[in-house]
């Protein structure tokens, strides 16, 4: 296993980050390794637990939530080459549907917007209309309930 080029690429770029099984696997392939050998080096990593999409889609939602709605996090792990069965075994056990942005993101939509929710009904339709679209680009589906709880905080 020593001799194996693909596992001593594949440690090589783990050991900076976590990568899906499926981001190693067209890594390897753009590179031109052959296939026996991928499998070979991917079994592996599986075996030792160098390789863990379950783990790489937990840690991600974890540096996510509160920060990015359930559809941006969902998309970031599916662009990230996790299969569904694992993103969605993740997101229920995480309970996820119940995501709510953090005090830090409303802090931060305050200060960009120069606003305080608590005068929300004051604001030009123009700032409310961006506030939305910037809650829809950060992936949050319920935004009004997310506004009526900030503006009575």
């Amino acid at each position: 296993m020593n001799d194996n080029p693909v596992l001593k690429y594949f440690l090589n770029l783990l050991k900076v980050r976590d990568y899906s099984k499926k981001a190693l696997i067209e890594k390897a392939k753009i590179r031109g390794y052959l296939d026996d050998q991928i499998q070979e080096s991917l079994d592996y990593l599986l075996e030792k637990g160098f390789l863990d999409d379950y783990r790489l889609a937990k840690n991600l939602i974890e540096k996510y939530k509160g920060i990015k709605g359930p559809f941006w996090i969902k998309q970031k792990l599916n662009l990230k080459g996790i299969e569904k069965e694992t993103i969605e075994k993740v997101w229920q056990e995480s309970n996820l549907d119940l995501i709510k942005p953090s005090q830090k993101l409303k802090e931060k939509i305050e200060n960009k917007y120069k606003i305080k929710f608590t005068d929300w009904q004051f604001l030009e339709s123009k700032t409310k209309n961006k506030i939305y679209n910037y809650f829809q680009t950060k992936g949050y589906s319920n935004i009004l309930e997310i506004l009526k709880q900030w503006q009575s905080d």
